[in-house]
């Protein structure tokens, strides 16, 4: 039988079938510690909006997989380039302190989790099946929702 799902339950499928089970860090587990971070590395700003904003960017770097060393180093040929106004120097120490903390208590945020499964069904399409997946009515997608058309729809012929 055919089953409709939006894109969440899609990367939860995806997870599923790639074989992924390392624990997902909670959204409000995930709130604190990015608050956690950013009041240890001292930043006042570090209030809901900013915090907010600070998740955002680090899904942003997870879901185009960009490590803390890759952060910084772009950072550092930023500010070279530009001067030291121009880099936020702090933010590869704030990503480098969240990946950290994520791998010492062993949990993976939900863009990390999808990450991994995706990259796994790239590695080994064969984990997907045959199960064809149809797409609907979309204008504006996220990152995260192109990788996973790509992923799927990658030499094969189950993406319409």
């Amino acid at each position: 039988g055919a089953q409709v799902e939006r894109f969440g339950g899609l990367i939860e499928e995806t997870v599923r079938r790639a074989g992924v089970r390392e624990p997902v860090l909670g959204g409000l587990a995930r709130e604190r510690l990015i608050a956690a971070i950013a009041a240890r590395n001292g930043d006042p700003a570090a209030g809901p909006g900013f915090v907010s904003a600070l998740a955002d960017v680090f899904a942003e770097l997870q879901v185009r997989r960009v490590t803390p060393a890759r952060l910084e180093a772009a950072l550092g040929e930023w500010e070279a380039a530009d001067g030291t106004g121009a880099s936020r120097p702090e933010l590869g120490r704030l990503f480098a302190d969240y990946r950290a903390t994520l791998q010492r208590i062993g949990r993976l945020d939900g863009e990390q989790r999808a990450v991994r499964a995706l990259d796994a069904l790239r590695r080994k399409p064969a984990l997907w099946g045959l199960t064809p997946v149809l797409f609907y009515g979309f204008d504006d997608l996220t990152r995260l929702q192109i990788d996973a058309i790509e992923t799927l729809g990658s030499d094969r012929k189950s993406v319409v």
